[in-house]
């Protein structure tokens, strides 16, 4: 029976191959042809046959690679191998996986079989075979008819691209890469090929790139979700109308591609300055604003990230002596956040440590372009904006913003209001006649502004959103764009052009007004320009031609407007942070609402394929909230039912529900690795089982360091830690290793399951390993970076691992400064002595500790830059004289992290060395104690000689 099946999807698979090979067109595995009934015929002639051989049989190795494809297309995203062994029994006991992926190399041989690709497929090498092969997997199908829908106009207007185009813009639209479906989507071309065959399903003869029957099956299945079968039809109808079925964009991208340059659908980033803007407040006053740009696009277009952002810190010129984390940056993008005072303009963002790269690229992001006074209309919504050609128009209103007062004469001569006057900060009111007398134009050329006649452009029927942050009017690609066009004077004609297209000739004949339709834009930012010929020449000369800048854009996703648009607003500080910082008490958030409101909180936990897998009640407060509460109501997420859920969850949400107001909610997006731990308890034991996802346990190694001794290292099995390991009663770090990768957790658990006493916190490691010796020192360091990096599970776990750095930090002091030294820098540090005096007197050399005490104490960020420092007042009062004794001293106490040696035996002299020169070790952790919190320096006299 196998014999005969294998031999059928022989001639099928090759069939396949024939009819695609004009088109290079790849064959999947799910093109098999088999019905219903013989594939389930199909899996228990292979669980027996397994069973009976206890091996696979290459001679029926299509069967196999049908069977895997089945699997893949029912897969719903956790544990492939485990979801094998249900389909055909047997298999964990005697199947390879290694096996399988050799035989479907095979078939992409022998048959032009599609290949996986990106990052995912190369990180899991095996299961990324059949997943691929099943080409659209049954939990992944709303999720890709949805993505369809949402970018049926982006793709509709690159229907002259291939299918790896396509599939690139289906990669950029869709979610990260930390989740299933962005790993799908990593496979460009397969996508591509799925979108095209779903567009031309049922249209004509034309060749598909995937056989008829597999896509009525996918289809079928995709239409059992009532939502998803809209989505998928919506999407077609846009798409089809735009004519995207030219049957030869069905094959990918040739190896070579002739490079050619396209036009983007997306809106590129505009390079924009802050502007001011005002906005009417009570009593008739004004409050001036500043609207910043989108300065995440700016920085993501120069390939500058956190790391970069992290060098500095910075501060709002509106802001006093308070300095934020460099990141904050991004929480000010697109902001407009209320100013007291006029901002300078050279820069509007200071930074506390120079960074080049950071503020070359911000430069035009940072400052508010042109002089002082400060021009800005008062627009139909009410809002005032900045003018950026300093000419007035007839008929409008403004608010002038000058540093310094206006003359008494222009503000009379202009009839300007006073808003407000005060040092560096001055306000007016201006509001013009539909025509001005000598008198007006002369003060206005005073006061350095100009003036000039054009036309008016404004919207008819539909109104455009605005961009405020690049001062684009936003319309859909649905929008049919009439404007009313008008001017300030007789028109002869209207010149209009829309882009770089050429100028339409409108007669105006005088009329005050006519509208103009522009059909529908294609996607993407463009400039509709009108230039209004007035009847009278004379006029000619302060014409001016009026610009309409102009984004049409796809329509969002409607589930992402409600929440910006709710009664609540939530926000994460620092807005990057990981949902481990939020836990530990390094992030916090911050929820803004309604007073004396009542907000429940949960943590949402999304499954691999975007879909909510649990969820944990976090509790209920009265607003406004503290921050005390929060860090309380958090702690639920730290029990151990939460672990493995956040370990598998690649999203966790937190939200806050406030009925009829709506919710707010606050992502954190997980990696999820491909090796991690899970946690059982049965009978008052504890077992922990490593999750393998990266199908490779031939190149998998496994070892543990107990708690008890951290500097130990215990080499494991990986066959026997995926099988279940007990746990030490005090915990462990686990390290798997991987293509060079470690992956390391720290579990830790109490007996009953949380702490119930100070007696379970108690741990006191034993370092014998190292021993004293300096020349151990980087085995030490070594060790500190493994369990600095390792992830916790549970606080106890957190804990321990810090109780374990803190036993290591002190061996280091011990090793280089003696145990008077780690006791005495232990009471300052943790405040029972409040002067350092007795440290500096320790130091040996009075001179050398008092000068480094004066130029450090109380100045944390001074320790950045501070080698030369320390290096010169060795060398000037003689403690050292060697420059490599004296820089490895301070890396040992201030970055010990940082510490490599290119030559391990010098290394070890150093070692050596500074461990005999006490002043100078003792002299550069000194740095380090006082600048570990803000302290006032000892006075001189305070030292003894």
């Amino acid at each position: 029976m196998l014999a005969d099946l294998n031999r059928r999807l022989d001639r099928q698979f090759a069939t396949l191959r024939g009819q695609r090979a004009t088109n290079r067109l790849p064959v999947f595995a799910l093109e098999h042809g088999l019905s219903e009934p013989e594939i389930h015929s199909l899996k228990l002639l292979l669980s027996g046959e397994l069973k009976r051989k206890g091996k696979l049989d290459h001679a029926h190795w299509l069967c196999w690679i049908a069977a895997a494809a089945e699997v893949g297309y029912a897969f719903d995203g956790v544990e492939f191998w485990t979801s094998f062994e249900g389909a055909v029994p047997g298999w964990a006991a005697m199947g390879s996986r290694t096996t399988i992926r050799d035989w479907y190399k095979r078939f992409g041989e022998r048959f032009s079989g599609i290949r996986p690709e990106g990052p995912w497929a190369k990180h899991f090498s095996i299961i990324a075979w059949p997943i691929t092969h099943s080409i659209l997997p049954k939990d992944l199908q709303s999720q890709f008819a949805r993505l369809l829908y949402e970018c049926r106009y982006r793709l509709a207007s690159i229907q002259g691209q291939g299918a790896d185009k396509i599939g690139e813009v289906l990669r950029k639209a869709g979610p990260d890469t930390n989740t299933r479906f962005g790993n799908f989507l990593e496979q460009v071309s397969l996508t591509g090929m799925l979108f095209i065959a779903l567009r031309d399903e049922g249209i004509g003869e034309r060749l598909s790139p995937i056989k008829k029957e597999t896509l009525s099956r996918i289809i079928g299945d995709l239409e059992q979700r009532q939502a998803a079968k809209e989505w998928l039809r919506e999407a077609r109808r846009v798409i089809r109308e735009a004519g995207l079925k030219q049957s030869r964009h069905l094959a990918p991208a040739p190896a070579k591609p002739e490079q050619v340059q396209e036009r983007s659908v997306e809106a590129a980033p505009i390079e924009r300055h802050a502007s001011l803007t005002a906005r009417r407040a009570g009593g008739g006053t004004w409050v001036m604003r500043l609207q910043l740009p989108d300065f995440r696009a700016v920085l993501r277009a120069a390939k500058i990230g956190n790391p970069d952002l992290d060098k500095t810190r910075i501060r709002f010129f509106d802001e006093k002596g308070t300095w934020r984390p460099g990141r904050s940056l991004l929480s000010l993008s697109r902001s407009e956040p209320a100013i007291t005072r006029l901002p300078p303009t050279e820069r509007i963002i200071d930074f506390e440590t120079k960074t080049p790269n950071v503020e070359r690229t911000l430069r035009r992001a940072i400052s508010v372009p042109g002089p002082s006074p400060w021009l800005l209309r008062v627009q139909a919504d009410g809002v005032a904006r900045q003018v950026m050609g300093h000419h007035v128009r007839v008929g409008q209103t403004y608010v002038l913003a000058s540093t310094q007062p206006l003359a008494r004469t222009a503000v009379e001569e202009l009839r300007l209001g006073v808003i407000h006057e005060a040092e560096g900060s001055n306000l007016y009111e201006l509001k013009l006649p539909d025509a001005l007398s000598g008198i007006r134009l002369a003060a206005l050329e005073r006061v350095g502004l100009g003036y000039s006649l054009g036309a008016r452009i404004d919207p008819a029927g539909i109104v455009p959103s605005l961009d405020p942050s690049t001062g684009q009017s936003v319309w859909s690609p649905d929008d049919e764009i009439i404007l009313r066009l008008s001017a300030d004077y007789a028109v002869r004609e209207y010149q209009v052009a829309v882009g770089s297209s050429p100028a339409v000739r409108i007669p105006g004949d005088g009329r005050p007004e006519i509208l103009c339709s522009f059909g529908r834009l294609p996607l993407g930012p463009g400039t509709i320009t009108v230039n209004a010929v007035p009847m009278d020449k004379g006029l000619a000369e302060r014409v001016q031609p009026e610009v309409l800048r102009a984004l049409v854009r796809a329509p969002r996703a409607w589930s992402k407007a409600p929440s910006e648009r709710c009664g609540l607003k939530a926000s994460v500080d620092p807005p990057e942070a990981r949902l481990g910082e939020l836990l530990a008490g390094q992030a916090r958030i911050t929820l803004i609402g309604p007073p004396r409101r009542k907000v429940s909180s949960r943590a949402e936990f999304f499954d691999v394929n975007g879909h909510v897998q649990a969820t944990e009640r976090l509790g209920e407060r009265e607003l406004p909230a503290d921050p005390g509460w929060f860090r309380r109501a958090v702690e639920p997420l730290n029990k151990e039912k939460c672990w493995d859920l956040i370990q598998s969850s690649p999203r966790v949400d937190i939200v806050f529900d406030a009925g009829e107001l709506g919710s707010a909610r606050v992502p954190f997006r997980n990696k999820v690795e491909p090796l991690r731990w899970r946690v059982s308890r049965e009978r008052g034991s504890v077992t922990v089982r490593l999750v393998d996802e990266a199908d490779r346990p031939e190149q998998l190694s496994v070892e543990r360091y107990d708690l008890t001794a951290p500097d130990v290292k215990v080499a494991m099995s990986a066959d026997a830690c995926m099988a279940g390991v007990p746990l030490a009663a005090t915990g462990s770090l686990f390290v798997a290793m991987l293509d060079g990768k470690r992956y390391r957790t720290v579990i830790a658990l109490s007996p009953s399951g949380k702490p119930t006493s100070l007696g379970d916190l108690a741990l006191e490691p034993r370092l014998d390993f190292i021993g004293q010796k300096p020349r151990r020192v980087p085995r030490l360091v070594n060790l500190q970076r493994l369990w600095n990096g390792a992830n916790c599970m549970g606080p106890l776990a957190t804990i321990r691992r810090w109780q374990t750095l803190q036993a290591l930090d002190a061996r280091l002091l011990e090793i280089f400064c003696g145990p008077h030294w780690l006791r005495a820098s232990r009471e300052f540090i943790e405040r029972q002595v409040t002067s350092d005096r007795t440290l500096q007197q320790m130091v040996g050399v009075p001179s050398f500790a008092r000068t480094l005490a004066e130029a450090f104490a109380g100045r944390p960020l001074a320790a950045r830059h501070g080698l030369p420092i320390f290096q010169q007042a060795a060398i000037r009062y003689q403690v050292c004289s060697d420059a490599d004794a004296i820089r490895t001293a301070w890396q040992i106490a201030m970055e010990p992290a940082a510490l490599t040696f290119a030559d391990p035996r010098r290394g070890g002299d150093l070692l050596e060395e500074i461990a005999a020169n006490k002043g100078l070790a003792r002299g550069a952790f000194l740095v380090r104690a006082v600048t570990a919190f803000d302290a006032e320096p000892v006075a001189p006299k305070d030292v003894a000689a």
